[in-house]
């Protein structure tokens, strides 16, 4: 993997993670041939692309910071062409805008890139990811208890702004 392609990767986990908190909280599950045999909604959302899974890969989580989830996003990697690298499918419980749509892409390719390349550990390694990832961006990011740990001024301003997943504040 070439060093533009790392630095972007870290560029876009350290410019979107704020945007990405604001709306929803990260996980990981894998690997995926175990996610498509326990999930059929997953296999189902993939089959179109089955052969393109990276089998041994991790998909990223994405649930909406309501109390109670009300959203549930899942990113699958997929084996891309040799110019453009690793895909990305989203599987989302609910539409996504584009814009959304466009973010959880960008940040879910910019973590694969970084774990592929050595940058950050396994996900089969998820203390120490988790903790990596803690210290570069927030804890916000993977807690849903929004009391617990205040989010910064600039999330609360830009979650006034955007909502990114189309779901009002009134519903929450």
């Amino acid at each position: 993997m070439t060093e533009p392609f790392i630095a972007k990767a870290w560029e876009t986990l350290d410019t979107k993670w704020q945007e990405v908190g604001t709306y929803f909280t990260l996980s990981w599950v894998g690997p995926m041939h175990l996610v498509m045999q326990n999930y059929p909604e997953a296999a189902k959302g993939l089959e179109d692309v089955a052969e393109q899974v990276i089998p041994d890969g991790f998909a990223l989580t994405y649930e909406t910071r309501e109390s109670e989830p009300v959203g549930f996003i899942m990113a699958v990697a997929l084996h891309g062409d040799h110019q453009n690298g690793t895909c990305c499918r989203l599987l989302a419980s609910s539409p996504l805008t584009e814009t959304a749509e466009g973010l959880l892409t960008d940040f879910s390719l910019a973590l694969w890139t970084l774990v592929e390349a050595g940058q950050l550990p396994k996900f089969e390694q998820a203390a120490e990811l988790e903790n990596i990832l803690t210290k570069r961006t927030s804890p916000f990011l993977f807690t849903l208890r929004q009391e617990e740990i205040t989010p910064p001024e600039e999330l609360r301003k830009q979650q006034e702004k955007l909502n990114l997943t189309g779901i009002s504040e009134e519903s929450v």
